[in-house]
């Protein structure tokens, strides 16, 4: 038996604002509300398809998402990341994991195009005893800008899973990991960022 989830979203998402807040009082003789005025719009579209048959051998999902970004002050910026992930068990108590994914962002403003991508490996083991399982493995990052900046990161991986008792459970571990900051993402932080960011 063969059975895919399918799962899919379309939006558009659009915020305006002032710089330096604004009221019916001037600000200054050469200031006016649209002279301070900024906005942004971003139309998006996430998917994914998952093994959704509980017998299968091998446990999948992929992912898929693209925005589009504009502001009212001629910076765009686009955005492609996708991830795939599967779960192959080896025996009762052993299976291998693999995770990749990527962020592919291309930020356009008065000046420049600027190129920023984000490549994640990450292979992992998982071992499952009666009162404790053990993750472990890598997580290997590429991190680059076009012409600028290429450097490749490795972090460990390692989480423990101990419990004693029925409704005692115990945990600790450390995992090493990197998060694409873009245009987008710092917006949503900071709404005044100018151009040239």
């Amino acid at each position: 038996k063969n059975d895919i989830k399918l799962e899919g979203a379309v939006g558009w998402e659009r915020r305006g604002f002032d710089y330096y807040g604004y009221s019916q009082q001037p600000i200054g003789d050469n200031i006016t509300e649209p002279s301070i005025f900024n906005s942004w719009n971003k139309f998006f579209f996430n998917g994914s398809f998952s093994n959704a048959y509980e017998k299968a051998k091998v446990d999948y999902q992929a992912k898929a998402n693209a925005s589009y970004l504009f502001t009212h002050l001629k910076t765009t910026e686009l955005v492609l990341s996708g991830g795939l992930s599967g779960v192959l068990p080896l025996t009762d108590r052993l299976s291998a994991g693999l995770e990749g994914s990527v962020v592919l962002a291309q930020t356009h403003d008065t000046t420049n195009t600027v190129y920023r991508n984000l490549y994640r490996l990450k292979p992992t083991f998982f071992y499952r005893a009666d009162k404790f399982s053990v993750t472990a493995g890598l997580n290997l990052l590429n991190d680059r800008e076009k012409v600028s900046y290429n450097q490749n990161y490795v972090y460990p991986i390692i989480k423990v899973d101990f419990q004693p008792f029925e409704g005692i459970r115990a945990f600790a571990g450390y995992e090493g990991d990197m998060y694409a900051n873009n245009l987008t993402s710092l917006l949503l932080e900071n709404k005044w960022l100018g151009r040239n960011s």
